[in-house]
């Protein structure tokens, strides 16, 4: 369950969407949740792209508390069109860019911005949607890809989801092959009968 994706890109405190209404509406939606006795909930944090510098400051006064978040999911897109796209700027910079912010960050002490803790590390990490858009040349599409399949190895993270929809939707030919390279990457079948033990 993930109560609002990418809010650090919507904290706006004249409408009533600062970052401690985030936190006070995800708590009131899980007690919600135990007050009709679900105890199968999986709980997500999901951070945008932008935390990689525009919107930096809001994720820990974001953070709902240790106590209250099972998974940490942050989101990598490629944008031409809104001029993120420089020289270096790919899945490889983005994706190790905020990782290695938030881990800086992870902390389990409180503080006025973390009361409740921003141990980040204490959760399993994921890339809750990434995504090359349209308007990227396609050899930089392709690129994207194959940064992301490398990427399987160089971070500890345990999950990936590429948004196959609107503009960053894969494209056929080269796209597609490297996006059927990308699914086929052994790390997706390390849980799989018959194969072989995983290494952490």
């Amino acid at each position: 369950v993930c109560p609002w994706h990418e809010p650090d890109h919507a904290v706006d405190p004249v409408a009533g969407m600062g970052t401690q209404d985030y936190v006070e509406m995800y708590r009131h939606v899980q007690s919600v949740f135990r007050a009709h006795g679900a105890s199968n909930a999986i709980w997500v944090m999901d951070y945008s792209v932008q935390i990689f510098n525009a919107t930096a400051r809001n994720v820990m006064p974001l953070w709902p508390g240790d106590d209250a978040i099972d998974w940490l999911f942050y989101n990598v897109f490629e944008k031409g069109k809104k001029g993120r796209i420089k020289r270096g700027e790919d899945f490889t910079v983005l994706a190790t860019g905020i990782y290695n912010a938030l881990l800086a960050n992870s902390t389990n002490a409180t503080s006025a911005a973390c009361p409740r803790g921003c141990d980040f590390s204490s959760k399993p990490w994921g890339i809750g949607a990434f995504g090359s858009h349209a308007d990227v040349p396609a050899a930089g599409r392709v690129d994207f890809l194959k940064e992301a399949k490398a990427g399987l190895d160089a971070l500890p993270l345990r999950a990936y989801l590429y948004f196959d929809a609107k503009d960053s939707a894969i494209a056929p030919g080269a796209m597609q092959d490297a996006y059927e390279a990308f699914l086929k990457a052994p790390a997706f079948a390390a849980n799989d009968a018959g194969a072989p033990p995983s290494s952490d």
